[in-house]
């Protein structure tokens, strides 16, 4: 999971500096398409496209834009990657970008970094949910060199924490076989872009599960 997903932010960085003029721009209507918009934005707005150095923060909400447009399957996430290189190449307008970015905060308020943590009431789902941020979070910042941030931290120490504290749930839950498992976490996975700014739920997952 996490070389795939490492794949998006990597895929997205990879673009030559742009130039500056005014242009109104508006969302694609495909959720998919639209989530990759916002990600090539982001990266372009944050410069991260003309080599510097990409933040936590930025890392972060990418990986977010990442989870709402692959909508929990994995296998996407390798597509979605190309295609946020492809928008970015032709978003070669710095205004357009951050004017797309500015939609996108309308349209993905729960992405912001003061967006309310809404975590599923489910003990068995909240911690797979939890599984699930920290193995995409993780790999994102593994993938684009922010995993010395001390923040970086909490979704490591989550992949250690979550697997032994779920065990009884999931055995109780009839989740005995790996294919069970991973259908459950695919489930799961269409939701987790919901649960608001990645950093902030860790840090919920780890004041309950440690």
């Amino acid at each position: 999971m996490r070389a795939v997903l490492s794949a998006l932010v990597a895929a997205a960085v990879l673009i030559a500096p742009l130039a500056a003029t005014a242009a109104p721009v508006s969302l694609p209507s495909d959720p998919t398409e639209r989530a990759a918009s916002c990600a090539a934005a982001l990266t372009v707005v944050s410069g991260a496209s003309a080599g510097k150095p990409m933040t936590f923060e930025t890392a972060d909400r990418i990986g977010h834009f990442g989870m709402i447009g692959s909508q929990g399957d994995a296998s996407r996430m390798g597509p979605l990657g190309e295609r946020v290189a492809a928008l970015m190449k032709g978003m070669n307008d710095p205004a357009v970008a951050q004017a797309t970015l500015s939609a996108c905060d309308k349209a993905y308020p729960q992405t912001l970094a003061s967006a309310t943590v809404r975590l599923p009431t489910d003990r068995l789902d909240r911690g797979l949910g939890c599984l699930i941020v920290a193995a995409t979070m993780g790999g994102i910042h593994s993938g684009v060199g922010t995993a010395e941030d001390p923040r970086a931290a909490t979704y490591k120490s989550l992949m250690n924490s979550l697997p032994p504290a779920l065990d009884a749930d999931a055995t109780k839950a009839g989740l005995t076989t790996e294919d069970a498992l991973l259908a459950k976490l695919n489930a799961l996975g269409k939701d987790v872009g919901g649960y608001g700014p990645p950093f902030k739920v860790a840090a919920a997952c780890a004041k309950e599960f440690g």
